[in-house]
């Protein structure tokens, strides 16, 4: 999968992918409708020739789940840091696999879950290898399909993390009224 946040993420565009390591017949579906990213699919396809299919179509937030469940893996080749990984966590949340460079949230995500799922670095290398590595081993697919989601979920879902905001705010107005000066007092 291509992540349908574009720049947001810390993406540069797709990574160079490894030309001994490419497969025929994989598929690059574009979950996103950023004319930028198709930019970047066609110079990807057209320049290194590489005999994938692309689907060039927008994919809606409805159709991405069965997107992130059809995929083998999704691959996150972020290359500066990112605020969050919330593509990671999305994909998690699916029961896909992701294989992302480690930077940013996904070394977060990712390293806890299963080390295989990193890269050793950020290079077209090592992304191409640790996207092979992980697709050949069927144990490491099978283990977190099975976890993916449990890893992610509940503690990432939208009302714990609203939870823990209001928890934070509750501190802070706590440590704050309690800092405040005692209130001047009238004099009588």
């Amino acid at each position: 999968m291509v992540s349908h946040r574009g720049q947001r993420n810390g993406t540069t565009g797709p990574a160079e992918p490894n030309h001994s390591s490419s497969r025929r017949g994989a598929s690059l579906p574009e979950p996103g409708s950023s004319s930028s990213c198709r930019q970047c699919l066609r110079c990807w396809r057209s320049t290194l020739e590489l005999g994938l299919r692309l689907r060039e179509k927008g994919i809606g937030d409805e159709a991405l789940v069965n997107w992130y469940r059809l995929a083998t893996v999704s691959v996150m080749p972020t290359q500066s840091l990112e605020g969050f990984g919330l593509s990671t966590a999305e994909s998690l949340a699916c029961g896909t696999p992701v294989v992302a460079t480690p930077l940013g949230g996904n070394l977060e995500l990712l390293s806890s879950l299963n080390p295989h799922l990193l890269a050793r670095g950020s290079t077209p290398d090592d992304l191409s290898s640790a996207i092979c590595r992980v697709i050949d081993a069927s144990s490491v697919l099978s283990d977190v399909r099975a976890r993916a989601r449990a890893h992610v979920h509940p503690s990432m879902s939208w009302d714990e993390i609203a939870r823990r905001h209001v928890g934070h705010y509750a501190a802070a107005v706590a440590q704050r009224t309690e800092q405040a000066p005692a209130p001047i007092s009238e004099p009588s």
